[in-house]
């Protein structure tokens, strides 16, 4: 049994490692940014009260403070554009992947198409085919148009004036 199964856990990835290093590099600027806020607070007193060594001590200590946290600075930076590279990875991963599976399903409706095509294209001409007999049998029983009925067939075009009187009545007149 896979013990990282049984307890749900996955390997991360590499944007999830850059996102957690991101996180700490922040909190790390920021308790550097909140040590060279407290030592410039307490400059001006150290200033004035302080002995040599205290003050020049509390100048070496501020210097390494900046330091460290321009240092913090400058990885927070970096690895930033890590993750941003790493999430641009992952997109592009991820619309190779939307890519491939929709050409799968792509392939997989042709050769459908090319298989059910030819079925339907068979039953559908026989259809047609059964239709064109229907249609000549109904006219032969029928006879020429002419003889139905024993009238002529001839369809009364309406008046002009009606179709500009009642809109629509020229379409309704071809139903």
């Amino acid at each position: 049994m896979d013990l990282k199964a049984l307890v749900g856990l996955r390997p991360r990835t590499q944007t999830e490692v850059i996102s957690a290093a991101v996180a700490k590099a922040m909190e790390v600027l920021a308790d550097r940014k909140a040590a060279v806020a407290q030592l410039e607070a307490d400059r001006p007193n150290l200033l004035l009260n302080g002995s040599a060594s205290e003050v020049e001590k509390g100048e070496v200590a501020l210097v390494e403070a900046r330091s460290g946290a321009e240092r913090a600075s400058v990885v927070v930076t970096a690895l930033g554009e890590q993750l941003r590279a790493a999430e641009k990875r992952d997109r592009d991963a991820q619309t190779n992947a939307a890519i491939m599976e929709a050409d799968e399903l792509l392939n997989r409706f042709e050769k459908w198409v090319a298989t059910e095509n030819i079925a339907a294209a068979e039953k559908i001409s026989s259809g047609l085919a059964i239709e064109m007999r229907a249609r000549d049998a109904l006219e032969r029983a029928r006879g020429p148009p002419e003889l139905q009925h024993g009238v002529l067939f001839q369809q009364e075009e309406p008046r002009a004036a009606e179709r500009h009187r009642r809109p629509g009545a020229a379409a309704l007149a071809l139903l």
